[in-house]
């Protein structure tokens, strides 16, 4: 903020001749909070202040093609696969549509084939044959995102080119290799200028020994650190908080809050490399009345509203186990007013254990009509329901239209929209439906309702219910952003990143 204030003091109060690259939107509000202070104007016009992917979302072609399409369409190639086997191809489609999109950002996609068999002649024709295969399938019409990302920067490259005006970027981390060229090709016509953090000076060079290089040799990094800095700079900076288990260390975290807050602190990071451990820490300060907004969130396939529908679709399944389908006739998001059906649902369960009736709705009919004269609603709405699951075949699209409609043959459909949560399944639902409708490969229902476990996984549901200068967020999220305090929550071998 300094820098730019003092090289275009001529332009105050106006800098919006300037565009100001930060890693993430959250960076950017700090920034522009921190360029206001500093200017110290009653009136300032601010730079454009932007990530880069954002800047280049502003002029690209239409729409980019969804995830799950492109999902599907990868899927469709594997299934002609024979040679794969029983691999679950779900799994292997994923990592595969990740491995393509890293090849496209490093450009080097279209010449994967030949250095493959290059490098390893004969030995993997069939690996490398699939490999080819995923590209073509992912980007014979140019619809993948870094394809279009690329198109786009190629634009801002002309819109900078008709209309220069200096760049600036902070903290932007690693770039892909069409990001970096873009900003080559920036530096060639306006001036560019970007900020990293200082590694000269004692934290940042330290950190940088201990974290982000492997040569030489640690041992030999130690010496070098103990020779440059014997007092070290991080004494009363950075603490280890080292704990025998999850518990112990969700303490330790929500304890370290507890001391920050006393002290005046307000800005506080909590970065959540173990979601677990993190999750508990949040739990344990909410007993104590501190709020904490989650801005990971929760994988939805995590929360209550997602449960009921995984639970729903295992009766289907499976023709009702009994745990799963008292979990449904405890539930409030289904079948009306559970405190209604409450005392016969618990005659229900006794009954059960006492009969031994652990399966099969056809027994768990006749038992209702034995112990209560006559079949609950409850349970008629429940096989009523799956009666009208058509299972055959079908799109995966179709297959969502069918789970919907099921959900609203047991009056779930309103519960779940007055839930956040639930509201936030229905809504993945339906972008879903929507995204595929075009596919047209049929999936069996074992087939589908493996993919949609994917898609509910990959999906997040955060509660901006929630407002706290206490967050929880992510690593990258954190990138560029200014806290009183940070704590790492599972900075150990197994979560930490290597960079």
């Amino acid at each position: 903020a300094r820098h730019l204030l003092d090289h275009h003091a001529d332009c105050l109060p106006d800098l919006s001749g300037l565009v100001v690259l930060v890693p993430n939107h959250r960076a950017g509000q700090d920034f522009a909070r921190a360029l206001t202070q500093a200017a110290g104007h009653r009136v300032l016009i601010p730079p454009r202040i932007t990530p880069l992917k954002a800047w280049a979302d502003s002029v690209a072609d239409g729409h980019a093609e969804p995830q799950q399409r492109r999902l599907a369409r990868l899927h469709g190639v594997l299934r002609q696969a024979d040679w794969l086997g029983a691999v679950d191809k779900w799994a292997l489609t994923s990592e595969l549509l990740q491995l393509a999109d890293e090849l496209s950002a490093a450009r080097l996609g279209g010449a994967i084939g030949s250095r493959l068999r290059a490098l390893h002649a004969d030995t993997l024709d069939r690996e490398t044959a699939l490999i080819e295969a995923v590209w073509q399938a992912l980007n014979r019409d140019g619809s993948d995102p870094q394809a279009r990302y690329a198109r786009a920067l190629d634009r801002l490259l002309e819109q900078t080119v008709a209309d220069p005006r200096p760049i600036y970027g902070y903290a932007l981390g690693t770039l892909t290799a069409v990001e970096q060229l873009f900003l080559d090709r920036c530096a060639e016509y306006v001036p560019l200028t970007l900020f990293e953090p200082d590694n000269e000076d004692g934290i940042g060079f330290v950190l940088q020994q201990a974290w982000q290089i492997t040569e030489p040799p640690l041992r030999d990094r130690a010496a070098l650190l103990a020779r440059r800095l014997p007092a070290s700079p991080l004494q009363g900076r950075i603490t280890l908080g080292p704990a025998p288990h999850l518990e112990a260390e969700a303490r330790t975290v929500a304890t370290w809050v507890a001391e920050r807050l006393c002290a005046g602190q307000r800005d506080i990071a909590l970065i959540a490399l173990d979601r677990e451990t993190a999750r508990r820490v949040r739990a344990l300060l909410e007993r104590m009345d501190v709020l904490v907004a989650d801005e990971t969130g929760w994988t939805l396939s995590t929360t209550a509203a997602a449960a009921v529908v995984d639970r729903w679709l295992e009766c289907v399944a499976s023709d009702f186990p009994h745990v799963e389908l008292l979990d449904l006739l405890k539930s409030p998001f289904l079948l009306g007013n559970p405190a209604a059906r409450q005392d016969q649902v618990l005659a229900f369960e006794l009954a059960q254990r006492r009969h031994g009736i652990s399966q099969g709705m056809a027994d768990m009919q006749r038992l209702a009509h034995r112990e209560f004269g006559a079949l609950p609603a409850w349970l008629a709405a429940l096989s009523d329901a799956c009666q009208g699951f058509v299972q055959h075949r079908a799109p995966l699209a179709v297959w969502l239209a069918r789970l919907v409609e099921s959900l609203a043959h047991l009056d779930a459909i309103a519960p779940l929209t007055a839930d956040a949560a639930g509201a936030s399944v229905l809504a993945t639902l339906e972008s879903l439906r929507r995204d595929l409708t075009e596919d047209s490969e049929k999936y069996s229902f074992g087939e589908w309702r493996r993919w949609l476990n994917m898609a509910l996984e990959s999906s997040s549901f955060i509660d901006a219910s929630v407002t706290s200068p206490i967050v929880l967020t992510s690593l990258p999220a954190a990138r560029g952003r200014l806290f009183d305090a940070v704590a790492v929550i599972g900075a150990d071998a197994r979560h930490l990143p290597v960079h």
